[in-house]
């Protein structure tokens, strides 16, 4: 019987994947933040702030070569930026805006305050006989109407009535179940000043509106931005007329 060779059964060569080398971390992005000058206009300032930071933003995409990045890496390298100190320029507008219309407000909230009657125990009765008067001219009107016949009223008073009127009518017209949203708007007609505190706290809440969406923008460019090329420009809104201090 013929003798049956023995070999040695060979098993297909296999070979371990080379794992990708591991992504590099971003490089530090190196500049300078910029701060507002300390007699600036704020809102003025704030807008500055932004543009200065979307520009160097667009710098920072500039110095990025995207050869040897991965797409992760890629994107990681391009919102280093929002770890920059130039990115803190964008909290820094959003800080000036805020408190620009805090301050326009505590504005108005003060004149508001200077028109409240003051005033010794005879001032005080004073201010009750013409409360009194009001309010019996107001209690004889249908409740549809007390609101028209409140601002006739304010048309009609002195500085001291006016006081007493901006005092007890908010009161008052809840309990007939009416607004007094009203009431500021119809006293600055009479009072300048009020009426020019009430047109720039308006002017600064726009304004800050309009830095926090343009802040919120630049952001969402800097963290979501894929590539250099992929890069728009935000398309800032003008805040200069809505600038409680431009002319000032």
């Amino acid at each position: 019987m013929p003798s049956v060779p023995i070999g040695i059964t060979s098993q297909p060569e296999t070979f371990q994947p080379i794992a990708p080398p591991p992504e590099p971390p971003p490089a530090p992005v190196v500049n300078r933040q910029g701060h507002a000058a300390a007699d600036a206009r704020p809102v003025a300032a704030a807008a500055e702030l932004l543009r200065n930071a979307a520009t160097k933003f667009e710098q920072h995409l500039g110095t990025i070569d995207p050869t040897p990045f991965t797409e992760i890496g890629l994107h990681q390298q391009i919102s280093a930026f929002a770890n920059s100190p130039a990115a803190k320029q964008i909290d820094e507008a959003i800080s000036l805006v805020n408190q620009r219309d805090a301050a326009a407000k505590a504005t108005v909230a003060d004149v508001l305050r200077g028109l409240s009657p003051q005033g010794d125990t005879a001032s005080e009765l004073r201010n009750t006989r013409a409360w009194d008067r009001a309010r019996r001219q107001l209690d004889a009107v249908h409740t549809e109407r007390v609101a028209e016949a409140a601002r006739t009223l304010i048309g009609g008073s002195d500085d001291d009535e006016l006081g007493v009127l901006l005092a007890e009518l908010p009161s008052y017209l809840a309990s007939k179940g009416s607004s007094s949203e009203w009431l500021e708007t119809s006293v600055g007609q009479r009072v300048p000043a009020l009426a020019d505190a009430q047109r720039k706290a308006v002017l600064a809440t726009q304004a800050r509106q309009i830095v926090e969406r343009d802040a919120g923008a630049l952001r969402k460019r800097i963290t979501g931005t894929a590539s250099p090329q992929s890069y728009r420009p935000v398309g800032f809104i003008s805040v200069a007329e809505y600038d409680p201090d431009f002319g000032a």
